[in-house]
């Protein structure tokens, strides 16, 4: 939610709604504006012989590439155009809802 509000919804609505028609500018776009949080994602991090090791994993982030180009197609553009407010507080609230148990992941107890 952080970087959702740097631009106006309007515009936002617009590159959606050309990145769903086929527009391949538009579907860059919205690649791009994810492409922190995906490498992020696909980046992991792990322990070999008491070091730190960092490694990068294409295959995740080609993966959540797809994810996004498929999630474009399940948004319904006449419920944000209406409430925009109303629909980015639901999609949060469903989102931590299938996060929720996600930080305990790992731990016994």
């Amino acid at each position: 939610m952080r970087r959702i509000m740097s631009f106006e919804w309007s515009e936002g609505v617009k590159v959606l709604r050309a990145a769903r028609s086929g527009d391949e500018g538009a579907q860059k776009a919205i690649l791009d504006f994810f492409d922190a949080d995906m490498n992020y994602m696909a980046t992991r991090y792990y322990l070999l012989n008491g070091r730190v090791v960092k490694e990068f994993d294409e295959d995740i982030k080609e993966e959540l590439r797809i994810v996004c180009m498929k999630a474009m197609l399940q948004f319904s553009l006449e419920e944000i155009e209406k409430n925009p407010a109303e629909w980015l507080i639901r999609k949060a609230m469903e989102s931590k809802r299938s996060c929720k148990g996600h930080d305990d992941r790992g731990k016994e107890g």
